[in-house]
């Protein structure tokens, strides 16, 4: 009995218990290091927002007109896509007003992939320039657009409009290919994204 007890009541404190035995501690670090130690992710995230501000506070305070999420700012895990849906509605909610906030994301597809696992893994502007089939880019920009207008966002920084060469170390898979017309013919896609979606090619 007293040892199922130690065994199922383990607090965030039990650093020794959890490290004899295995068990994984719930600790999620900041930007700059700081530790937050929780019994959920949303509780951690929660005393990450009282420690750091909410990024809200910012929206609110200086009557941003957009923000553009990445790296730490986008929720992971198998609850990242519900988490990520409640941070653009809030940063919405945040600053009354007869406009929507412009709420943007880099997701180009491929490697350049902001928002990752389990929303949909879609392939890069090369691959688009190697199939060579206008309508299917368009299929693919359709439900990728769908997916992040669903998600919340107002804006993607896609498809990209760069050509590229062989020997470009920088822009790479991200571009349709070499030529101009590869290139131009996947920006024609640009219209098969949701209305409540813009889209910006880099």
């Amino acid at each position: 009995s007293t040892y199922f007890h130690w065994m199922e009541n383990i607090q965030p404190w039990c650093i020794s218990r959890q490290l004899w035995w295995g068990h994984q501690i719930p600790a999620w670090y900041g930007p700059d290091g700081e530790t937050f130690v929780a019994e959920s992710e949303a509780d951690a995230r929660a005393a990450a927002e009282k420690h750091y501000g909410a990024p809200t506070d910012l929206v609110r305070d200086l009557h941003l007109g957009g923000v553009i999420l990445m790296g730490d700012n986008v929720p992971t895990g198998p609850n990242g896509l519900a988490a990520l849906r409640d941070v653009t509605r809030r940063l919405q909610e945040a600053d009354a007003r007869g406009y929507p906030l412009v709420v943007s994301v880099d997701q180009e597809g491929g490697p350049v992939a902001r928002v990752g696992l389990p929303a949909t893994e879609f392939p890069p502007g090369m691959a688009h320039g190697a199939a060579d089939d206008v309508r299917t880019s368009r299929q693919v920009t359709a439900a990728s657009g769908t997916e992040l207008a669903a998600l919340g966002f107002t804006m993607v920084y896609a498809p990209v409009a760069d050509v590229t060469t062989v020997t470009d170390p920088t822009i790479g898979v991200r571009s349709p290919g070499e030529s101009m017309e590869s290139t131009s013919a996947t920006e024609n896609t640009n219209s098969a994204v949701p209305s409540s979606l813009s889209d910006v090619a880099p």
